[in-house]
């Protein structure tokens, strides 16, 4: 449930290892006040992780020692990059899509 400031920038389904269903996760880039944004990580099993982000031009920056950041692609996918590069892409999550459901 978002707060009443907060508003969701999107939501993706993220496919991280494609054998491994019990991987699967649901990606929501919620936005709170000025360049301050985080990024909520949802799994089947009902658990979840919180990321702070802050909006760098076109990125969503993960503050964080690995230099993660995301970026919403021209096709609707979220790009999920590292200091590295590029990592992968997670699909746009149809509306009402739940941990589980993104294949």
């Amino acid at each position: 449930m978002l707060s009443a400031e907060a508003q969701e920038v999107g939501q993706w389904c993220d496919v991280m290892v494609p054998s491994m269903t019990s991987l699967d996760s649901l990606m929501t880039i919620t936005a709170a006040s000025g360049d301050s944004y985080s990024l909520v990580i949802a799994f089947e099993d009902g658990s979840k992780t919180t990321t702070k982000l802050t909006k760098r031009g076109s990125r969503y920056v993960a503050e964080n020692r690995f230099g993660e950041y995301y970026k919403i692609q021209s096709d609707g996918r979220l790009g999920i990059h590292d200091s590295e590069g590029f990592i992968r892409a997670a699909k746009e999550a149809r509306a009402g899509a739940k941990p589980g459901a993104c294949r």
